[in-house]
């Protein structure tokens, strides 16, 4: 969830404001297993294959933060701090580092972004975290620490529904993901 769900939800409220809207926030893998099970109505992943189905709203590309008040230490493995095991954006840190063969150590493990970006916020930890989402007093640090390039993947929605309601509800959420990364 990001800075584009505030918009997301005015909208659909605006559009018809007896819709039930349920947010579940779970792994894009957990999410997509639940929508291709028939229990949601439309979902918004993180897709990282190459399937067809789907509308691409955008981009998600990702970074190396810290705080401004970070400092590494040389011959010290790089304290990283991570989502649980099964977010694919922490097997995506602890691979690169290990194909890169960066010496790091998890120092946090947490469940959740909030928890994330307070390890980091703290000054004990690096991350990775999408662009859109890192606080703007976050430093990427990539260059400074010559991490390697994380690929990015794109933010896409499924949706299981094709009524005329249902479509001008997809529009408003194309949209709005146009206007917050396109603009």
């Amino acid at each position: 969830m990001g800075p584009e769900v505030s918009s997301i939800l005015s909208q659909l409220n605006s559009l018809d404001s007896v819709n039930l809207i349920e947010v579940n926030i779970q792994t894009s893998e957990i999410i997509l297993q639940e929508f291709n099970e028939g229990n949601l109505d439309a979902v918004i992943v993180r897709s990282t294959d190459d399937r067809r189905e789907g509308t691409i709203l955008s981009p998600d590309n990702f970074g190396w933060f810290a705080s401004s008040d970070f400092s590494s230490f040389p011959n010290q493995p790089l304290p990283l701090a991570n989502l649980s095991a099964d977010c694919a954006t922490s097997g995506q840190a602890t691979k690169l580092l290990n194909q890169a063969g960066i010496e790091y150590k998890e120092v946090f493990v947490g469940g959740g972004l909030p928890a994330l970006i307070s390890a980091i916020s703290s000054g004990i930890a690096i991350g990775i975290l999408p662009y859109r989402l890192a606080p703007s007093h976050f430093v990427e640090i990539s260059g400074k620490l010559s991490l390697p390039e994380i690929p990015s993947v794109n933010i896409v929605l499924h949706s299981a529904l094709s009524d005329r309601k249902s479509r001008k509800i997809s529009q408003t959420i194309e949209k709005i993901y146009k206007e917050q990364f396109f603009n």
